[in-house]
């Protein structure tokens, strides 16, 4: 089985879009029959997000307008194109998924050690402990920028905003690399 996923996320990749959609809705049927957790996925905000900027935002922005609907022109390829995207996005997400699923996890650690990154866990760990304090951060720092100058015209200072974001950020990165007890070879 994990060849046959290997093969459908290389197809997906490969194949033109007029091939992907339908194959796509195969591909999403067989993994339904596998797991039938895989169409939650399309339940999710960042799902619909992504579908409304390659399906609908994309095709009025870019391409040559071929087709008319309620007065908005939009391109009919950049509409396939957007749709091939999504549908991509979709059976990569979902085949890692499984995979993931359906993999001990001595073989994940052995795939990742091939890959030089032998203290998987330990790093995984760790950033789920940090997860909370850099959002934690990353809010104080929105809180202590004035947004209203952001919105105005002349006013705006998006790279003073972006600085404030990160620096607290890099300096936290900093002072916890301190702490890593991890082994450096």
């Amino acid at each position: 089985m994990k060849y046959l996923i290997f093969l459908f996320v290389i197809s997906v990749i490969v194949l033109p879009a007029k091939f992907i959609i339908p194959l796509s809705i195969l591909i999403m049927v067989l993994y339904f029959s596998l797991d039938r957790t895989v169409l939650n996925i399309l339940k999710r905000k960042s799902t619909l997000f992504l579908f409304a900027i390659v399906a609908i935002i994309q095709p009025i922005l870019i391409g040559e307008p071929t087709n008319s609907m309620m007065g908005v022109s939009y391109s009919g390829l950049g509409v396939i194109n957007g749709l091939a995207m999504f549908c991509r996005a979709i059976v990569i997400i979902n085949s890692i998924s499984i995979l993931n699923r359906r993999t001990d996890k001595e073989s994940i650690r052995y795939f990742w050690g091939k890959l030089g990154i032998e203290q998987f866990d330990a790093v995984f760990t760790k950033s789920q402990e940090q997860l909370p304090e850099i959002k934690e951060s990353f809010s104080k720092s929105i809180k202590n920028f004035n947004g209203k100058n952001l919105l105005k015209p002349g006013k705006s200072k998006p790279a003073e905003f972006f600085a404030n974001l990160i620096v607290p950020f890099l300096h936290k990165s900093n002072s916890l690399s301190s702490k890593n007890n991890f082994n450096e070879e």
